[in-house]
């Protein structure tokens, strides 16, 4: 399970940005936050009762996105768009944030 990482060493990831170009990118983060295409994000967790967990996802401190997951299961974490057109997960919330800013910004 990846959780907050606050006061660990950097942490390194390198992923398919799942895009139509199929690119490859390494993420380095660091108390919960990392830069990627020039952008600073930053990852808030968060629990809901005992069965969701996720994370506010801060784009250069602007909220932009929600993922989450069933705790119970250890499901992947999820986004979806607010029309259904778009979705994505993985069971790295870090993976998925930098995702989500290959295909969407």
């Amino acid at each position: 399970m990846v959780l907050t990482r606050k006061g660990k060493q950097t942490m390194e990831y390198t992923f398919n940005t799942q895009n139509w170009e199929g690119e490859t990118a390494t993420i380095k983060v660091k108390d919960n936050k990392f830069t990627f295409q020039e952008s600073q994000f930053e990852l808030k967790h968060y629990t809901y009762e005992d069965s969701l967990e996720g994370f506010e996802i801060l784009v250069d401190q602007e909220k932009l996105w929600n993922i989450s997951r069933l705790k119970k299961y250890e499901t992947n974490f999820s986004y979806e768009d607010e029309f259904g057109d778009f979705a994505r997960s993985h069971s790295n919330p870090y993976i998925l944030a930098a995702i989500l800013a290959a295909n969407l910004l």
